[in-house]
This record gives structure tokens, sequence and C-alpha cells, in this order.
């Protein structure tokens, strides 16, 4: 076994403690909260709008939405190539590539968090929105950020694929009248399980 694949493995199990002791119960409070905090529901909108609605983005709003904090004339050269950025992604989906091209500004600051959120707003169901919070979690901080993407990615992946009951269990949770704002019938498995981790570590208690 690879070590990328080892630790998408050591991945999906974390994933499998964490979910051990979800039920409907506690899956209602979670949403409920996540719709009490506003900076949580005021980017929600935001991915919403550019996601799932698929509205041009403006780089400096994408930046400022995702913590990025993207320097200014690096914002302006991805408006100014904003067709070129999204053909590049969708017809060739090489992140690592990609990266290359657009993602180290002018002064060689490198951007592998911008590329994540991009891709992953570009295509929802095939990469995930990565951040460090999230990378921690999992233990992963000594692996290159891109790589990290990819063996959470399929982390993810495998506990979608041995735990079907438990993705039933938050979508039929999310269909619920009270949680339409989350659009579920719209967001992928994998979309779903980063959601939940997106918030829980990073919201400010």
């Amino acid at each position: 076994m690879k070590i990328n694949e080892e630790s998408s493995v050591k991945v999906c199990k974390i994933i499998e403690k964490d979910f051990e002791d979800y039920d409907s119960e506690k899956l209602i409070k979670l949403f409920r909260e996540y719709l009490k905090d506003k900076r949580s529901k005021d980017f929600n909108e935001y991915y919403n709008q550019t996601v799932l609605d698929k509205e041009k983005i403006n780089f400096g709003t994408f930046s400022n939405k995702w913590a990025l904090h993207l320097r200014r004339n690096h914002i302006d050269y991805l408006n100014k190539n904003y067709e070129l950025l999204k053909k590049e992604i969708i017809e060739k989906k090489d992140i690592n590539l990609f990266y290359q091209k657009f993602g180290i500004d002018k002064n060689g600051r490198r951007n592998k968090s911008f590329c994540c959120k991009l891709f992953h707003t570009f295509l929802p169901d095939e990469f995930i929105p990565l951040d460090n919070p999230i990378r921690d979690h999992f233990k992963l901080r000594k692996f290159d950020f891109l790589l990290c993407e990819e063996i959470i990615r399929i982390g993810y992946l495998m506990f979608i694929s041995k735990n079907h009951e438990k993705i039933k269990l938050v979508r039929d949770v999310l269909f619920s009248d009270e949680f339409k704002f989350f659009r579920v019938k719209e967001l992928s498995d994998i979309r779903l399980l980063d959601m939940i981790y997106w918030y829980i570590l990073n919201r400010i208690e």
C-alpha cells in the first residue's frame, strides 16, 4: 500500500471515529447551530451563489469570503483572466499544473489553498476546498497542501463507500424544510462531509 493510500485509510478511520455517536438528534442540533451562526450562514449564502448558482466570481470577494488574503495585484490578474482560469480547471482538472501556472503571485507567494477553493467552486463533486483546520484535524501537516487535498478527498470517498447509512442519515436530516437553505439535493456526499468538518473546526466558540 502506498503512503498516500495509507494516509487516506487513516483519514477514513478518523472520520468513522468522529461519526460514531452521530444520530439524527445530534445532527439537527449541529445544523441549527450552523444556521444561527451569522458568520457561517453568510459564508454559505456566498457558497450557494458561486458554487451552486454558478455566479461569476469577483476574486476580491472570493479572497475575503474564503479568508485567502490574496494580494491586490494577484486579484486583478485573476479577475482579468477569469474565463481562462475557468477553462483550465474544467477542461484539464489538474490542480498541480494549475497551481504552477496561476497559484504563485508576482511576489512569489504560494496560494495552494486558493487553488483548492477555486477547483471546488468549479468542480464541487470532484475536489474539496481544503483549509488548515481540516488538514490539522487529520494530522497531515507534514504533507504538501495539494497532496493533502487528494488524501482527504480519497479518505472521504472511502468513508462514504463504507458508511452509506451515515450519509443517508445526514441527507435525511437536511431534507427537512427547516434546513432547505443548505440545498442538500445539489450537494455531493464529499461536500456534506466537508461542510460538517468546516463548521465544527472553524466556528468561534
